[in-house]
């Protein structure tokens, strides 16, 4: 039923793609392949139904009505889930502004609830991603050591100009493979990461093939249910974790190994380190590796320290049986001689 139903949706969604208004607005104005089909997926269920000509036509006739009508929509999804209502209130807007519509849509999203986002260790990274199998394993890994998330991936595994640069560089005697991808933030000129050649996966990456199915490039629903399934067996999983956890792994990692937070941020496509974009350190690929190299310093976990203190613990016993034993000796050759 579920593998039905994934199928109806998406084929309603490659078929709201090719109608003239929506793929007029897509091609228009110039959306990143990511951001395309959140905006394509939220705007269809915003419509429910109605054809996007309709919509407009009411939006160009009545704009105070369908702004009012717009919001008390969207109000209702943020209960649910403020991700969900934030993409459609910015769909519905880039779609009315494209055509040129009177509609006014300055409100903000209404967040009701909040929730405290999982706390992923780097360790308990790597024991989810050991219960993958592959492809997945190696992708997970990828994205821990990358600070990279799934959009980005996605770009990557989608992208023969890319793959060819990695290939090239795989090839050389550095130690990183610098990967260019495209800017996340306005306030970036250039993005990229730089990731240990022993953690980058050969792309593309396809789906596990059995034999009627299968062997297709990944998709982000794939990869959420591979990394919550083995979350769940290593007993870490929380409400709201995925394969973008693996980002707040990466840079909370990176800030206990005393690496540039500034590079952190860069890494993981948070713009600029400072507000006007005058430090532009992170530009310089050589001091972007020199601080990621720390996350490949030896890292002593918590049980590694517990053992430390029982090994020392042990050890300073022995030096005080060893001690009282030499003061044993000396007493008695001490006694022999008087």
């Amino acid at each position: 039923m579920k593998r039905a139903a994934y199928g109806t949706v998406k084929k309603k969604l490659l078929e709201f793609e090719t109608i003239p208004e929506v793929k007029n607005w897509l091609d228009g104005t110039g959306i990143k392949s990511t951001t395309r089909s959140y905006y394509l997926k939220r705007l269809c269920e915003f419509l429910d139904g109605e054809p996007p000509k309709e919509f407009l036509d009411r939006a160009l006739k009545t704009p105070r009505e369908v702004s009012i009508a717009i919001k008390a929509k969207i109000g209702p999804l943020a209960m649910k889930s403020s991700s969900v209502a934030f993409h459609t209130r910015a769909a519905v807007k880039s779609f009315l502004e494209y055509y040129e519509t009177d509609v006014h849509m300055n409100s903000k999203v209404k967040v009701k609830r909040a929730w405290q986002k999982p706390y992923l260790s780097w360790e308990d990274a790597e024991r989810i991603i050991s219960k993958c199998r592959e492809p997945y394993e190696s992708i997970f890994r990828f994205m821990l050591w990358s600070g990279l998330g799934s959009d980005e991936v996605l770009e990557i595994n989608s992208s023969p100009k890319i793959q060819a640069d990695i290939a090239k560089q795989m090839k050389s005697n550095k130690e990183y493979v610098i990967i260019d991808l495209e800017p996340r933030k306005q306030t970036l000129t250039r993005y990229f990461t730089a990731v240990p050649k022993a953690f980058v996966p050969k792309f593309p990456v396809h789906t596990l093939d059995y034999r009627v199915r299968g062997n297709k490039l990944i998709t982000r629903q794939v990869l959420e249910d591979r990394f919550r399934k083995a979350a769940q067996q290593v007993e870490v999983y929380h409400l709201g974790m995925g394969p973008h956890t693996l980002r707040s792994a990466f840079t909370s990692q990176s800030a206990m190994v005393g690496a540039k937070e500034s590079v952190a941020d860069f890494v993981t496509g948070h713009g600029s380190p400072d507000r006007y974009g005058y430090r532009r350190e992170v530009l310089r690929e050589e001091y972007v590796i020199k601080e990621l190299r720390k996350l490949q310093a030896p890292r002593i976990t918590e049980d590694a320290l517990r053992e430390r203190d029982v090994t020392i613990e042990e050890l300073q016993q022995q030096v005080k049986t060893l001690q009282g034993q030499f003061e044993l000796v000396l007493k008695t050759k001490i006694t022999k001689e008087t």
